[in-house]
């Protein structure tokens, strides 16, 4: 799965689950900020359709991410890579494992 699917997850989870509408998503792996709305992603410039629901449309990729919340938890799949990924926040930290490859990634919103 690649980062800005990850970004757009991190993003849907404050949105969802915090009810927060962050400006920007913060990787702690790549040590990055990266501005947001619901609708668009500034790094790759792609339009973003759904983020408030359970099927995300990013237009970059062309493809679904399934989100399912249940409490400050959710799961789903980037269907772009095939990749499972599930994850949880609070207060705006938020860590996504991907299933498929067994990685564990940190976001701040």
């Amino acid at each position: 799965m690649i980062e800005a699917v990850r970004r757009i997850i991190a993003y849907a989870a404050a949105l969802q689950i915090e009810k927060r509408q962050p400006t920007e998503v913060y990787s702690h792996d790549r040590r990055l900020a990266s501005k947001l709305r619901p609708d668009f992603d500034n790094d790759t410039s792609a339009h973003i359709t759904g983020m408030e629901g359970s099927a995300i449309f990013f237009h970059e990729t062309n493809a679904l991410i399934d989100f399912l919340v249940e409490n400050n938890t959710f799961h789903g799949r980037d269907h772009a890579s095939g990749h499972a990924f599930s994850g949880a926040i609070e207060n705006g930290e938020v860590r996504i494992r991907d299933e498929d490859d067994q990685a564990e990634f940190r976001y701040t919103v």
